[in-house]
């Protein structure tokens, strides 16, 4: 997938003048990159044929991007504090993942109302707390969808966007005092998901590829681009 970055207290700029902190940094981007829009649209519609809740991409990128960080050996959902009862007093205590004395990431595509949030965790797994912490990072990485990702990708319309998390970086500067990266995930070039009304009421997602129309149940993408039909046993 391709991204866009905001720069928050210069986080961008000194991660790159760091070597292990640009190499980690670089590993992350690289994951993000390595999404590709046929894993998207088949993942999307191995998740209908087995009936699961879904009408967006967001669980599917959530569920990539965790797969292939975990596999590079960042930690994924730790908390923040060593404290157990903190830690149960919400589940707002607690990072999607770590990199051990550099990063705090979040992969942000929950309610615009927890933006605040999703952009102070980091900062309490970097700063000095009176609180002992799990682990002591660095710098903090906010994962979000861009507008256009928002609207293509079947998102519902109340989640925080990219251009919404950039923006509250400024009336928060003082209190987010953790230099930070905040990436906004752009919109795949090949497909969208459209919303369509269900007879049990609700609505669901649908694949529509741009050349190649809509992509119904049990029909997925090949190596070549071309739509592949499956049994109606499904996979």
């Amino acid at each position: 997938m391709n991204f866009v970055t905001y720069s928050h207290r210069y986080g961008l700029e000194i991660v790159n003048n760091m070597k292990e902190a640009q190499s980690k940094y670089n590993e992350l981007c690289e994951v993000l990159r390595s999404i590709k829009e046929q894993e998207l649209v088949n993942e999307f519609q191995k998740r209908k044929i087995a009936k699961k809740k879904g009408k967006s991409l967001a669980r599917i990128i959530n569920m990539l991007i965790k797969e292939r960080l975990i596999e590079k050996g960042w930690e994924s959902e730790s908390y923040i504090f060593k404290n157990q009862q903190i830690n149960k007093s919400t589940r707002d205590w607690r990072l999607d993942f770590v990199y051990p004395e550099l990063f705090s990431v979040e992969v942000a595509f929950n309610h615009s109302s927890a933006a605040t949030v999703n952009l102070m965790k980091p900062v309490l797994a970097s700063e000095l707390n009176h609180v002992e912490k799990q682990f002591q990072t660095k710098f903090g990485i906010v994962i979000t969808a861009t507008q256009e990702l928002k609207t293509s990708g079947g998102f519902d319309g109340a989640i925080g966007t990219f251009e919404g998390y950039s923006l509250q970086c400024k009336p928060l500067m003082n209190q987010l005092s953790t230099p930070m990266i905040i990436i906004g995930l752009k919109k795949p070039e090949e497909f969208e998901i459209i919303h369509s009304s269900v007879k049990s009421g609700g609505t669901t997602g649908s694949v529509y590829m741009k050349k190649l129309d809509k992509v119904l149940i049990n029909e997925f993408i090949g190596e070549d681009g071309e739509i592949i039909k499956l049994p109606e046993r499904g996979i």
